[in-house]
């Protein structure tokens, strides 16, 4: 079962109800029903009907030599290690 997100200049697009980082609408007022629009948890952004890409922004912001691995946390790319990611696994 899937809600579609709110409107935009794009094509509509549906976001399971079962994704992991899915919210109830930012508007309380709305009610919270199968209609109800669904959007994608702060730090998080939609791929397909999944909210599973993380964001690390601003303050945040992983290195060149990083990959953001859930919000706000940022990891070495696979193979490296240390604190500057400089190290290679052997």
């Amino acid at each position: 079962m899937g809600l579609r997100q709110p409107p935009t200049s794009q094509p509509e697009t549906v976001i399971h109800l079962r994704s992991q980082s899915v919210c109830p609408p930012a508007d309380p007022s709305l009610p919270h029903s199968p209609s109800a629009e669904l959007q994608c948890c702060p730090g998080w952004r939609q791929k397909d009907q999944e909210c599973t890409i993380p964001i690390c922004e601003g303050l945040d912001a992983c290195r060149e030599d990083e990959v953001c691995v859930k919000p706000g946390l940022c990891r070495c790319k696979p193979g490296f290690f240390g604190a500057q990611c400089n190290s290679r696994e052997s």
